[in-house]
């Protein structure tokens, strides 16, 4: 009687929640075996979770920047389309020396000129200058190169276009609205003109200076696509006239000291025995031509230049 009472008891202990040994030693049995993690697991592991996570942040990084340009760029299209019907209906005559047909004029007379009476005596003149000069304006001649322009000129205009400008004070907003017009006027400038010139030198083919003794100074080969058949007009030329052209629009008063520069950066390409004389003639005012009717686009729609009643182009950054 007190042995059934004494297993009743025990039915009683396990039933009521107390540890069974045998149960859990199946259950132990039964379980996985756990997984021992070294140190170097747990730092490769801890550096893996660190990357991750920095991936997530820039992601965000970049959709915040993102949404911030797009908002800024359809901001800048909006205000553009805004002032074109002030464009449309403002009747602005151009100035005398600006119109195409004075640009015509200027081919016209300038090219053949310098095709019959520079080109020929040019290559012979850079082979007898000294050294020293030679490598003076082969110096020079880098700053005719569009990269220098159009790379920081860019990544500023995306720059100012991907920053958040709230809680900005007005003349600190104005700055900023001018640094991004200027920079987009001098990119539009060089980087229109430097594609329309690569169209042009790369189809009319004109034979480079180092053909002169066999070719002599006026040699063809339209649609060559060669690189030393691309000498008319001049790149570099191109790129200069269009850059100087528009910081003598942009900051008249130092007019003659950019018409200076402009000039002997230009020539610097027949000194080098890279172009002659008309091919640099040509890419000058090709490139004045793009720098002057862009200005005059802008100022059309009161963007950092202003028309006169005589179509004359002024720059709101200084007052004459």
């Amino acid at each position: 009687m007190a042995e059934k009472n004494k297993e009743s008891d025990d039915n009683h202990k396990n039933k009521t929640g107390q540890p069974d040994l045998e149960s859990d030693a199946v259950l132990n049995e039964q379980a996985e075996p756990q997984e021992h993690v070294t140190a170097s697991e747990c730092v490769a592991q801890q550096e893996q979770g660190e990357q991750d996570a920095g991936k997530k942040s820039y992601v965000k990084w970049l959709g915040v920047h993102w949404e911030r340009f797009t908002a800024n760029f359809g901001h800048m299209i909006k205000c553009i389309n805004g002032r074109a019907h002030h464009a449309q209906t403002t009747v602005v005559p151009i100035a005398s020396w600006q119109r195409p047909k004075d640009f015509l004029v200027y081919f016209v007379w300038l090219i053949p000129f310098a095709l019959v009476f520079l080109d020929p005596v040019s290559v012979p003149f850079s082979r007898q200058l000294p050294p020293v000069i030679y490598q003076l304006f082969d110096f020079l001649t880098d700053f005719g190169t569009s990269g220098w322009i159009l790379v920081p000129s860019g990544l500023l205009c995306l720059f100012l276009l991907a920053c958040s400008f709230k809680g900005v004070g007005l003349r600190r907003r104005y700055i900023v609205a001018r640094s991004f017009m200027v920079s987009a006027y001098l990119f539009m400038s060089v980087a229109l003109s430097g594609l329309t010139v690569i169209v042009l030198k790369w189809n009319f083919g004109r034979a480079r200076p180092r053909h002169f003794d066999e070719l002599g100074p006026v040699a063809f080969d339209s649609f060559a696509w060669v690189s030393s058949y691309t000498s008319f007009p001049s790149g570099h030329a191109t790129t200069t006239g269009a850059l100087f052209v528009a910081l003598m629009l942009l900051w008249p008063r130092l007019r003659w000291v950019w018409a200076g520069l402009g000039f002997w950066i230009g020539f610097s390409r027949v000194i080098v025995g890279a172009h002659y004389p008309s091919d640099v003639i040509a890419g000058l005012m090709l490139g004045a031509a793009f720098s002057i009717y862009l200005a005059r686009w802008m100022g059309k729609r009161h963007f950092l230049f202003r028309l006169t009643g005589k179509g004359v182009i002024r720059s709101t950054l200084q007052n004459k």
